[in-house]
């Protein structure tokens, strides 16, 4: 038996129990040509018949043996009373168990389960079916193969199926020349795809058809007339064809160069000109010559190959071809080609009207008159002009003229109110609270054109509100005590005498209806914001509040041609007046008792307190209009004073009652300094007279100081309070002019009264 058993297993591997089977990850499913693409192919080592046979021989073989070879071993046996039992089942399950792992593990060392990969597509297919053919390897396991039997009913869908054919069955099939005849009205055929396929199937019978395709599918005039050189034969209308493919200018130039005498050669000019500049346009006329002007009925023939773009090019190009020169020129050209339309035709007819009717005319109203008359005029009807695209266009260039030809001043004046500094200078017990009424700026200036058009424009102008608080007299040395206690306490900005805040801009509008050109005109603009208020507490403390306009400027001139309200024109001649007639002298209002301020009136109340300085002030004017003659002979002279001070004010002094008029020099440091003339004498309670500063060179402020002077008993000496004036000279009482300016603002009535009196008038 053992004998047997060794021969079985050794015939069995001798002969071979496994071979190598085809496999493949993935198949796809057959197309409409029988082609199916396979991935990761490979070989399976499987187990043949004989294997399997040999592993069940094998397995009862060695079961038996187990079985005749246990029967007396005492390993499966047992004694039941004595008596000896075998189990010699157990010996033959176990020998078959034997059995089955030899034959298993002799089969694996013989390669069962092994796998690998194919040589080549080829090799697979042989041992898988041997019907299909490879035509496309990625790899030896990655490959597309096509049946056999797809040769007799190819269909030719793409470019793709027909080189996969060529692959397959090679272009001399008795088959090729149906796959060729499916790719000549096949859609999905590009056309440099028929130029591989006239080199895929050169012997074809459909050659010369695959040639005309090539040269028909062109998609440009230099590949059309290149295939149609490479395939004369194919005999096409090119010059039809190649026609229709003109995209520019240089097309043209292409196509001209091939067929000079062409009838398509007004078409070919029509379909360049979406595609190309004026400059490329205009060129073509050097190339056709009359041919180059086209008419109306070229464009409705060939309409449909140009558009709005395209017509406005070609338009631009004759434009600049003809240039004309006049009125009388640009007239004619638009009449010629009024059918040529495009949509911006009308902007460029307005533009070009101006630019030759600017250069022409030096008086720009012409200008204005002839464009302005392109929307009016029947005889322009045809070019539809709107009236808004002429006015909109006009204001655009009269922008420009005033942006870059207009220019402007600015100036600014001042409320004039003597009532007003009168009553800040005046501690005499005057009026206790005081208002001003009717307070205007005025913002003023001189508009310049220096353009050649009659402009309207608006000016803009800005300025700043402030208000100011002043606290003055002996109340304001006390505050300045609260004043420094409060910033030593922490608030540094604490300021109890004098104070600015900003309240913020305004604006107002100028409106001019028109500036002549080369001319000038003012402008005014008054802002009714200023005010001033004040307290007087029995001279103790006097507080105000002022507010003001400051740094006016125009920020901005712009052209406007609309209407202008009435009470705008109102307004803008109340500003005018002003600024012709002057600033009128602003009231001041005594709150408490709802008059005008009068300071004449306070004076009286005073006076009725003083009457015996008042008697004594009498007899003192009556001495001095006995003395007026002989003040008279003065009216010519002239006189200076020499001053080494050093002044910050400045504007107008008032002296009263000086009955001559004459000029003035001040001095400074041997130097003239200032001059100015007394522009007014009157009579009243103190000698006093008023004068103006014409000429300077130091900055002054510009406010009004009012002064007192007399002359004392012997008509020799013109003294003031803490000074005196002796033959026109500063004496050294005073050690400067400004000295003598400050110590006589606090000269009272009543202390000029109580002077005249000491001097015995």
């Amino acid at each position: 038996m053992k004998k047997t058993i060794v021969l079985f297993f050794g015939i069995l591997f001798i002969s071979g129990c496994s071979v190598y089977k085809p496999d493949s990850n993935y198949l796809s499913t057959r197309d409409y040509n029988k082609r199916v693409k396979v991935s990761a192919a490979h070989f399976d080592k499987a187990l043949t018949p004989i294997g399997v046979s040999a592993m069940v021989v094998g397995t009862a073989a060695a079961g038996y043996w187990g079985y005749t070879e246990t029967e007396g071993s005492n390993y499966f046996a047992d004694f039941d009373k004595g008596e000896r039992v075998n189990y010699s089942i157990a010996g033959g399950v176990v020998g078959a168990f034997v059995g089955f792992s030899a034959t298993y593990l002799l089969n694996k060392a013989f390669g069962w389960g092994q796998i690998r990969e194919p040589l080549s597509p080829e090799e697979w297919i042989k041992k898988s079916n041997d019907n299909f053919l490879v035509i496309k390897r990625k790899s030896n396991s990655d490959f597309t193969i096509m049946h056999k039997s797809a040769e007799s009913n190819f269909i030719v869908k793409d470019i793709q199926d027909a080189r996969d054919f060529e692959k397959a069955f090679s272009n001399n099939s008795t088959y090729a020349n149906l796959v060729c005849k499916q790719t000549i009205n096949n859609s999905n055929i590009k056309r440099d795809e028929y130029y591989e396929l006239i080199h895929l199937y050169p012997a074809n019978k459909h050659k010369l058809d695959m040639k005309k395709k090539y040269v028909w599918n062109s998609q440009t005039v230099s590949s059309i007339f290149n295939a149609s050189d490479k395939y004369p034969e194919t005999n096409l209308d090119v010059e039809f064809k190649s026609s229709d493919l003109v995209l520019d200018c240089s097309d043209v130039k292409l196509f001209h160069n091939r067929f000079p005498k062409s009838i398509y050669n007004r078409k070919v000019i029509v379909k360049s000109l979406n595609n190309s500049s004026v400059y490329e346009i205009k060129s073509l006329k050097s190339v056709f010559n009359k041919t180059f002007y086209l008419s109306q009925y070229d464009f409705q023939k060939y309409n449909s190959f140009v558009s709005n773009k395209g017509k406005k090019k070609y338009s631009n190009a004759l434009y600049e071809i003809k240039s004309p020169y006049t009125i009388y020129d640009l007239e004619s050209f638009y009449q010629q080609y009024d059918w040529l339309k495009y949509n911006e035709k009308p902007d460029e007819i307005i533009s070009n009207y101006w630019n030759i009717a600017n250069k022409k005319f030096s008086n720009g109203n012409k200008v204005l008159a002839i464009v302005s008359n392109l929307s009016k005029d029947r005889a322009y009807n045809n070019w539809n002009i709107s009236n808004t695209k002429v006015t909109n266009f006009i204001a655009d260039k009269l922008k420009y003229e005033i942006q870059t030809k207009v220019s402007y001043t600015t100036h600014l004046k001042t409320p004039n109110s003597p009532g007003w500094q009168s009553w800040v200078r005046n501690n005499n017990l005057t009026a206790n609270m005081v208002s001003t009424s009717n307070l205007s700026y005025l913002v003023y200036g001189k508009v310049t054109n220096k353009s050649k058009f009659d402009l309207p424009l608006v000016l803009t102008a800005n300025g700043s509100i402030y208000r100011t608080y002043k606290v003055e007299g002996i109340g304001g040395a006390v505050l300045g005590i609260f004043q420094a206690f409060a910033q030593m306490a922490g608030d540094k900005n604490a300021n109890f005498t004098e104070h600015t805040d900003y309240l913020g801009s305004i604006s107002e509008k100028y409106y001019l209806p028109k500036i002549k050109r080369g001319r000038s005109a003012n402008y005014a603009i008054t802002f009714d914001i200023g005010s001033k208020a004040g307290l007087n507490a029995f001279d103790w403390v006097k507080l105000t509040e002022e507010i003001e306009l400051r740094n006016p400027k125009v920020s901005d001139m712009s052209y406007y041609n609309g209407n202008i309200k009435n009470n705008q024109q109102k307004k803008q001649t109340t500003a005018l007046n002003l600024l012709h007639y002057g600033m009128p002298e602003v009231k001041v209002i005594d709150n408490w008792r709802n008059t005008e301020y009068s300071e004449e009136y306070w004076d009286r109340e005073w006076d009725k307190k003083l009457e015996r300085e008042r008697l004594a002030a009498k007899r003192a004017r009556q001495r001095e209009n006995n003395r007026k003659n002989e003040a008279s002979s003065l009216k010519q002279s002239n006189f200076s004073w020499k001053w080494d001070g050093n002044w910050s004010g400045g504007g107008s002094f008032l002296w009263a009652d000086f009955p001559y008029e004459h000029e003035f020099i001040i001095m400074k440091d041997g130097k003239e300094w200032a001059k100015g003339n007394i522009e007014k004498a009157q009579k009243s309670n103190s000698f006093n007279v008023e004068f103006e500063i014409t000429d300077y060179n130091s900055s002054l402020n510009g406010h009004e100081i009012r002064q007192y002077f007399y002359y004392d008993k012997n008509d020799t000496e013109l003294k003031a309070d803490g000074g005196i004036f002796t033959n026109t000279t500063i004496s050294n009482d005073v050690s400067s002019f400004y000295s003598a300016v400050s110590l006589s603002l606090d000269f009272t009535i009543n202390k000029l009264l109580d002077r005249i009196i000491e001097s015995g008038y």
